[in-house]
């Protein structure tokens, strides 16, 4: 990919004020462009003029993500919980926040899911990535680039691996698609990651991509507060998901396929979220760890934690070493996504 088409952005000072971001854009450019923030930690995309996503790594998350994620036409798919709470959102899982990526078994530390919800003297047991520089960013009319360092670092701060992760947004025919190549090297000493479920690129989805059920939770209500017990709350949760080999509804969670597709109404518009493997992907094809409460995953790098009779798959990385993971996501609105098109975003995903 020739970057000299891509333009460098100036930095533009926003509104960052008390946690909660504020989003105010008279940006009229066509195509995409990006808004670089000097007072706050992040980088916002737009298309159009109009936010699609921000990246966001303060260090008060344990992790970079990208947060909020809406569509050229205005529908946000992502949970607002917890950095943004609406009513009727569940408020499990704070560890689950917009876009992001990560693992549950990195020399037996839980990077996946270390959250402020995690009491301080069980806090040697997990780990953070800790963005540490944006190495390039631009943008142009068919697509905007983000690449960013961050270090995989334990409670003492010691770095057992370094991540390079480049974001690359292009639309793509009917499709708003965010590629994620992720190359991680291993840094102070050997590095194991061990067959683990919680991994590894993954996305917390709005209550409309929930699949309905009558299991009671707990919902953020009316007052904005969380609810004092569970109760049932179906909402407007009619999401549901497909896989590449044909699987549907729960029916895809362990299993292995080239995509994962989640379909739903939201804001009266049809819509569909999808995330693409690469075959040169360690683990090709990921499992799916995508459960009907909104966690929407596939991973790599997990496949007898899914499958006891599928073979574990171990990456150990001596020092130096690195691999390279590629992921791309994909929204469609105003129509579902077709087997057909999902077919050919894999097949030209290079």
């Amino acid at each position: 990919m020739a970057r000299s088409k891509l333009k460098k952005c100036p930095a533009v000072l926003l509104l960052f004020l008390g946690g909660l971001i504020s989003f105010s854009f008279q940006v009229k450019a066509e195509g995409f462009s990006i808004v670089e923030n000097e007072r706050s930690p992040q980088i916002d995309v737009l298309y159009n003029g109009q936010l699609i996503t921000s990246y966001l790594y303060s260090n008060t998350l344990d992790k970079p993500v990208l947060f909020p994620l809406i569509t050229p036409d205005g529908v946000e798919v992502t949970r607002g919980y917890p950095l943004a709470p609406r009513q009727n959102e569940r408020t499990d899982h704070p560890h689950h926040v917009g876009v992001w990526f990560n693992f549950g078994d990195v020399n037996g530390l839980d990077f996946w899911n270390n959250s402020s919800a995690i009491p301080p003297e069980r806090k040697m047991h997990y780990g953070s990535v800790r963005h540490k520089a944006i190495r390039f960013v631009g943008s142009g009319v068919d697509r905007a680039e983000i690449e960013a360092e961050s270090e995989w670092i334990n409670l003492k701060e010691e770095v057992l691996l370094k991540e390079n992760a480049r974001y690359v947004f292009r639309k793509e025919g009917s499709f708003l698609t965010i590629e994620r190549v992720t190359i991680l090297t291993a840094w102070g000493d050997t590095v194991t990651l061990k067959d683990n479920k919680e991994g590894l690129f993954a996305i917390r989805v709005a209550r409309e991509f929930e699949a309905a059920t009558d299991k009671p939770d707990f919902f953020i209500g009316k007052d904005g507060k969380q609810s004092q017990a569970k109760i049932v709350n179906q909402g407007n949760a009619n999401g549901v998901y497909r896989n590449s080999e044909g699987a549907m509804g729960d029916d895809v969670w362990g299993k292995q396929a080239s995509w994962v597709v989640l379909s739903a109404k939201k804001d009266g518009l049809p819509v569909s979220i999808a995330i693409i493997d690469h075959p040169d992907n360690p683990g090709y094809p990921a499992c799916s760890h995508a459960r009907g409460y909104g966690l929407f995953s596939i991973n790599n790098l997990g496949r007898n934690a899914f499958n006891k009779e599928l073979d574990p798959i171990q990456c150990t990385l001596k020092k130096g070493d690195s691999i390279c993971i590629k992921h791309k996501l994909a929204l469609k609105s105003g129509g579902f996504a077709s087997d057909e098109e999902l077919n050919a975003l894999f097949y030209h995903f290079e």
